[in-house]
């Protein structure tokens, strides 16, 4: 254990080795409100590797290997600070050769590798590759999902609000309820980083319970239209608030922090249902794993020979 816990030192202070990769993460992370949930992903996944090294029992079977990636990312690196190559898929999606992603995932493997050996890499796979989502929204998601489904939650909050007999003005993204009083469906609030969010903790849940691969593939895909369909409740209770705020003036410079308050409440609800669901999936896992010990070998007689 004092062995993994100088490790888990030497990978923080090796990211300087890294150090421009983890600058243009942070950019991204502080700058970009669908990326910041990228921020907690190193960390998650340091957690799950000491957990793995942990079910090992510590065996420390280091492997130069690791060394090897570690130096070829070094060049990439220096490389990198003296030459920018882009490549171009379409004017819309360009990424940077290699990827950020790409370059994290590498450094998680080389210390890996270096430090606990072939097994430990092996029984950390997962949490490796769960770097590959320190950028979770790809720039292209911006352009193909992420403004549709703002033109959609407008729609459905312009809807809702017409049916409360409220008149609008004709902006496309905007909700004006007077002139000078209304909300905006910006990025951001068309409910993908909730989505996200649940997607995340409903794959890492399913890594860390051992579910099936098609019952984790559901559990996610339902965490991430549970996140989605929050948020439209979100703003549908919003457009509620702005209704009332037209009678009650002092709340109409409140909105934000309704927004806020009604937002944080509904995802409290929707991660209680998400766990709710995990911890079943657990249990109906575990009853099944015992049954299957006490379940005799259905009155087979063994077969004697002479």
């Amino acid at each position: 254990m004092q062995f993994a816990a100088l490790a888990t030192g030497f990978a923080v202070l090796g990211l300087s080795i890294i150090w421009s990769t983890m600058l243009s993460f942070w950019g991204l992370w502080t700058t970009d409100a669908l990326k910041s949930i990228g921020m907690v992903i190193p960390v998650v996944s340091l957690i799950l590797v000491l957990r793995a090294w942990r079910s090992l029992g510590w065996h420390a079977e280091g492997t130069w290997w690791g060394l090897v990636i570690l130096l070829a990312i070094m060049v990439v690196i220096w490389v990198q600070q003296r030459a920018t190559l882009i490549m171009v898929v379409s004017p819309q999606w360009s990424t940077l050769l290699p990827p950020l992603s790409l370059v994290l995932v590498a450094y998680g493997s080389g210390v890996v590798l270096l430090l606990g050996g072939g097994r430990l890499y092996r029984a950390a796979l997962f949490p490796i590759l769960l770097l590959w989502f320190a950028n979770p929204v790809p720039h292209i998601f911006g352009s193909l999902v992420d403004l549709p489904l703002q033109r959609i939650s407008a729609h459905i909050a312009r809807a809702f609000a017409m049916d409360l007999g409220q008149t609008l003005t004709s902006d496309h993204l905007r909700l004006m309820f007077t002139p000078g009083f209304g909300m905006f469906i910006a990025p951001g609030c068309d409910g993908i980083r909730g989505a996200v969010t649940m997607g995340f903790i409903a794959l890492i849940a399913g890594y860390v319970y051992r579910f099936r691969w098609f019952a984790n593939a559901l559990v996610v895909i339902g965490a991430i239209l549970l996140g989605y369909m929050f948020n439209l409740l979100r703003l549908c209770l919003l457009v509620v608030y702005y209704v009332i705020a037209l009678h009650f003036t002092s709340l109409q410079n409140k909105g934000e922090n309704a927004d806020y308050v009604i937002g944080g409440t509904l995802f409290l609800f929707a991660a209680l249902i998400l766990f709710t669901v995990v911890h079943h999936l657990r249990d109906a896992r575990g009853t099944d794993a015992r049954e299957g010990t006490d379940v005799p070998s259905c009155g087979r007689i063994p077969r004697m020979s002479y």
